[in-house]
């Protein structure tokens, strides 16, 4: 029989035994997705486990501390500059995904058919079977996954999204893309976790556009969303950290609410602070003057970001947008001081 017994003592091998099955097929999905992204000509961004983050910056491996998380994760993406084609992010998806699922399961079935009943026996075999199971059933949910974001049962939001994002990569005038609202796009199927992946693309395309209703209607949205959900403890995804991003920026720019934007800030502060991107910096800077009430440094801060030079990791309307907004801050600083 391929699962574990349910005598008393085999609870003791049962239990960590599942539970490192699990957190080892997402580490083999990570290691498989870092390996695997050169053949698509993608990088990758960071890697991530117990609170640690491990990302390349001018050319060299630093690491950062973040939110502690079990499980690790990793980050990839074209080079600065580029974009992957649907199709070819498809199948990049499945690879990842279906490679090491489906060599886990195989390497479980022949453990269930021909090796277990011969060589093991007690809290040993309780172990092992537990240890396997906990590997395919994560693989198998993660391969159900994959076959649901690229569309397989239908219309997805991730799919919106990331066309979304190519739009808005490709385009120099943020007013020629159209971003629904969620209820709009009902017929497209996605998680909660979608759905917040959706509303903080969203959310900066109504920035550029300096839309505050939109803007307010997405922040409303991702505030009840941290309201009903206790999990991000668990680590700071990149869509997580997106999310946050957007709380910030909102209350301490364009809805100015201490409490709300400390209380965001707070959830990712290592990852803001040592975030020197033109977007990083000029969160920082509008936070460090509206809700820090420091002056001088938010102009040190704003000042930094509109000289930064240009990076391809960020398209043309994106850095028109950030350096708009910080020079906009550079002058509002120094005009206030110039009329003392």
């Amino acid at each position: 029989m391929f699962l574990p017994g349910t005598d008393f003592k085999g609870i003791f091998a049962v239990i960590p035994g599942g539970i490192l099955g699990g957190w080892l097929m997402f580490l083999l999905i990570s290691l498989f997705q870092m390996a695997l992204a050169p053949a698509f000509n993608l990088e990758v961004i960071y890697f991530q486990i117990f609170g640690k983050k491990f990302l390349k910056k001018d050319g060299k491996i630093i690491t950062q501390k973040t939110r502690f998380s079990l499980f690790p994760s990793v980050f990839v993406g074209p080079h600065p500059g580029e974009t992957i084609k649907k199709e070819k992010d498809n199948l990049f998806t499945v690879l990842v995904f279906f490679v090491p699922s489906l060599l886990a399961i195989g390497i479980s079935v022949a453990y269930v058919i021909t090796v277990k009943e011969r060589f093991f026996d007690g809290l040993l075999r309780s172990f092992l079977s537990s240890f396997l199971f906990g590997v395919s059933f994560f693989a198998i949910a993660s391969m159900v996954i994959c076959l649901r974001s690229i569309g397989l049962f239908g219309k997805t939001l991730h799919q919106l999204r990331n066309q979304k994002v190519r739009e808005i990569y490709s385009n120099d005038d943020i007013n020629s893309v159209y971003m629904p609202s969620l209820d709009e796009v009902k017929d497209y199927k996605g998680s909660k976790i979608d759905q917040l992946s959706y509303q903080t693309v969203r959310f900066v395309w109504a920035e550029m556009r300096r839309d505050i209703n939109i803007m307010g209607e997405t922040a409303e949205w991702m505030r009840i969303y941290d309201n009903m959900n206790t999990d991000l403890g668990t680590g700071l995804s990149p869509i997580k950290l997106g999310f946050i991003r957007s709380l910030v920026i909102y209350y301490s720019t364009w809805n100015i609410d201490p409490d709300r934007a400390r209380k965001y800030y707070a959830y990712a502060a290592s990852d803001l602070d040592s975030d020197d991107d033109i977007n990083g910096l000029r969160l920082r800077a509008y936070y460090t003057m509206n809700i820090l009430n420091d002056r001088n440094t938010a102009l040190d801060l704003a000042k930094k970001g509109a000289n930064k030079p240009s990076d391809p990791r960020f398209s043309k309307i994106e850095e028109n947008h950030e350096r708009k907004l910080l020079q906009e801050l550079v002058t509002f600083i120094e005009g206030a001081d110039n009329e003392q």
